[in-house]
């Protein structure tokens, strides 16, 4: 049977490293639960769609640079819109959101940095993806022996390999790919599939490489093409596998890994990326949990209007509690008003929670409990309270008490400043 011809245009590829479709999209934007987090309407405009994700291998399309201020330059990418970020998050890093590089690091001069350092490992996957398409394209083409010659490969493959085995861009595989380089050539010896054989395997292997390469026949070729390819590949699927190493590096492999962090959160944080008007919530601890992500992340403007609108609920809605002779234990869902049930604040609570119980919670709110207890603390209260202070919160809250006892003998009286708050006119989370 006469094979059919083929030509460089026709020859099979291989999928690009992370070349999928797949990364879970971000879910459609929801409105609070409770109506008084945030008068924001539902809203569900889609994140602008990410291009093919291109992570350890992935060779950017040409487009124009984004333009930046000279405070945060993007020089790390020059086609921002097309490098994709695959943040891995959720139990067990199971969740996928994708997010466009130029958005992540257009908030976050953290990020920024993180991409400039991984340029030049990003430069060398790209490389590494370039060699591997080359190489792959003639192993799998099924090409016969008077193909490999008559379309003119045998100096593209040879040359190819030559870089593989002195300049590969990963150095770290650099031996292995000598050793499978050296040991299919050995083979080919052993096989007599050279065109003019040296009298002992010794002196072959003496030879520079490139005239051991020009010594093969064609099917000698082709099979070195094989074994070489295959070993690429097996280096791609590890690298694409890889579970420890640098943030850096798996940022030039196109992903972020977030452990310990919600997805809901990230998919919220993503949607404000690409939409600033766009802070949407479902309760006050999914606002916490993003207020505490866009801090790791150092989304500052992000950061700062969370705890903005955490701020404000808490504070106004302890001095409403207070002007109204409703207790905090009452508040924050520890004791029950017979006569007033379902008082619980689900701001208030979230806020009480995580200053009482994280070993570093954010000093305004801390600052705003430990006024708050200092004024509305009682027995009961403190009975349930006390097992989960810390002793840090502990000492605040006696220097709170004694300031407050020193301000009763000067004023005569409790000065209803202690519980200060900002924006009166813009209380709730709005």
């Amino acid at each position: 049977m006469t094979a059919t011809p083929l030509s460089l245009t026709n020859l099979p590829t291989v999928p690009r490293m992370n070349d999928q479709r797949s990364a879970a999209p971000l879910p459609p934007s929801r409105a609070p639960s409770v109506a008084r987090l945030s008068s924001e309407p539902e809203l569900s405009t889609a994140i602008p769609p990410a291009s093919d994700v291109q992570g350890a291998y992935a060779t950017p399309s040409s487009s124009s640079p984004v333009a930046t201020t000279e405070a945060q330059q993007l020089s790390a990418f020059q086609h921002p819109m097309q490098r994709v970020i695959v943040i891995r998050c959720g139990k067990d890093l199971k969740s996928r959101i994708s997010i466009h590089e130029h958005a992540l690091c257009r908030h976050s001069g953290k990020m920024n940095g993180i991409s400039i350092r991984a340029k030049s490992m990003r430069d060398a996957y790209d490389d590494c993806e370039d060699i591997l398409e080359q190489v792959t394209s003639i192993a799998m083409a099924g090409l016969s022996p008077e193909q490999f010659e008559k379309m003119g490969l045998r100096a593209k493959l040879f040359s190819l390999i030559e870089t593989i085995d002195k300049q590969y861009p990963l150095s770290e595989y650099q031996a292995s790919l000598k050793k499978t380089i050296r040991d299919v050539l050995n083979v080919q010896y052993a096989n007599n599939n050279l065109t003019e054989r040296p009298k002992s395997m010794k002196i072959f292997q003496e030879l520079p490489l490139d005239q051991r390469l020009h010594l093969l026949d064609s099917e000698a070729g082709l099979d070195v093409a094989e074994e070489v390819s295959a070993r690429l590949l097996r280096i791609k699927s590890r690298e694409e596998q890889m579970t420890t190493g640098t943030t850096t590096r798996f940022w030039a492999q196109g992903r972020l890994s977030l452990r310990d962090t919600e997805a809901r959160s990230v998919a919220s944080l993503v949607e404000w990326a690409y939409d600033e008007s766009m802070l949407n919530f479902e309760d006050a601890e999914h606002l916490y949990d993003i207020w505490a992500l866009a801090t790791r992340l150092e989304f500052d403007v992000l950061a700062r209007e969370c705890m903005d609108r955490l701020f404000k609920t808490a504070s106004a809605s302890i001095r409403d509690a207070f002007s109204n002779n409703i207790g905090l234990g009452h508040l924050i869902g520890l004791t029950r008003a017979q006569d007033a049930p379902g008082l619980a604040d689900d701001v208030v609570t979230t806020v009480f929670h995580h200053v009482l119980k994280d070993d570093n919670p954010p000093v305004k709110l801390s600052d705003l409990v430990i006024r708050a207890l200092a004024r509305g603390l009682d027995s009961e209260l403190w009975a349930q309270l006390k097992s989960m202070v810390s002793h840090d919160t502990a000492c605040k809250l006696i220097d709170a008490l004694v300031a407050l006892k020193v301000l009763k003998v000067e004023q005569g009286g409790v000065d209803g400043s202690l519980i200060k708050y900002e924006g009166q006119q813009n209380a709730h989370m709005t």
